[in-house]
C-alpha cells in the first residue's frame, strides 16, 4: 500500500472520552482562542501569535505536506480541545514524529491520554506503523511522565538550540534544570530527549489501557 492510501484510509477513531477526526481550518481559530500559556517549563506548547494568513499557512503545512498529518481532539460532546501533529513521516520506515496539544482549560481531565491513546488505534492499529517518536526538551518533565505513561520509553538525548537564549539563566523555574542547558561558541543549547513507542510495544499494552 502507498504511504499517501495508507494515511487516508482511516482518520477517525472514538475513544472512551474522545474522538480523533481530521483537524479543520476553523480549529485553527479555536486554537488561537486558547489563553496563552506562560510558564516556561511549557515553552514546547506556547502558541505563537499568528495573523490570519500565517493561520492558513500553519494549517497549510500541516494538512497538505506529504511528510505531515494533522488531527482534532474532540470530547466526546464534539467539542475541539486538542490537536494532534504528525511529521517527518517516513513510508519506508514506518515512523514518524508526534506532538499532542491541549486547550490548557482542559488539563488534568485525562483527554490528552485519551486523546494520544485513540490516535495510537489509527496509527498502529489501521495504518500499522512500526515506530512513532515524541522529542521533548529533558526539563519538561511533565511531559516526560505523560509520554512515558503511554509506554513511550527513552531512545537518545541530543542537544538543540535553545531560542530563549541566555534568558533561561535568569529564570527562577528553570534553576533546577540547569544541567540541561549549556553554552557553546556563545550559543545556548538545551538537551532533549527522543522517546519512542514501537508497535509491538503497544499491541501489548492497548487492552490494559482499555479496560
Amino acid at each position: 500500500m502507498s504511504a499517501s492510501s495508507n494515511c487516508e484510509e482511516v482518520l477517525t477513531m472514538i475513544g472512551q472520552k474522545t474522538l480523533v477526526c481530521p483537524l479543520e481550518r476553523a480549529d485553527c481559530d479555536r486554537i488561537a482562542s486558547w489563553k496563552p500559556i506562560v510558564d516556561p517549563l511549557m515553552a514546547l506548547y506556547v502558541i505563537p501569535k499568528r495573523d490570519r494568513a500565517g493561520w492558513d499557512r500553519w494549517f497549510q503545512e500541516c494538512t497538505q505536506e506529504t511528510e505531515n498529518r494533522a488531527f482534532a481532539i474532540d470530547s466526546s460532546d464534539r467539542e475541539f480541545i486538542g490537536f494532534i501533529l504528525l511529521t517527518k513521516i517516513n513510508a519506508t520506515t514506518g515512523s514518524a514524529d508526534l506532538h499532542v496539544q491541549i486547550d490548557p482549560d482542559r488539563f488534568g481531565q485525562g483527554l490528552a491520554t485519551d486523546g494520544l491513546r485513540t490516535f495510537l488505534e489509527i496509527y498502529f492499529g489501521k495504518w500499522n506503523r512500526e515506530t512513532l517518536t515524541v522529542v521533548l526538551p529533558c526539563y519538561h518533565t511533565a511531559g516526560r511522565r505523560f509520554v512515558q505513561t503511554n509506554s513511550f520509553v527513552l531512545k537518545e538525548r541530543v542537544w538543540r538550540p535553545e531560542p530563549r537564549g541566555m534568558d533561561v539563566f535568569s529564570m527562577p523555574a528553570l534553576a533546577p534544570y540547569r544541567r540541561f542547558f549549556r553554552v557553546v561558541s556563545n550559543k545556548t543549547e538545551v538537551q532533549w530527549s527522543v522517546m519512542e513507542l514501537s508497535r509491538l510495544c503497544w499491541l501489548s499494552k492497548r487492552e490494559t489501557w482499555k479496560s
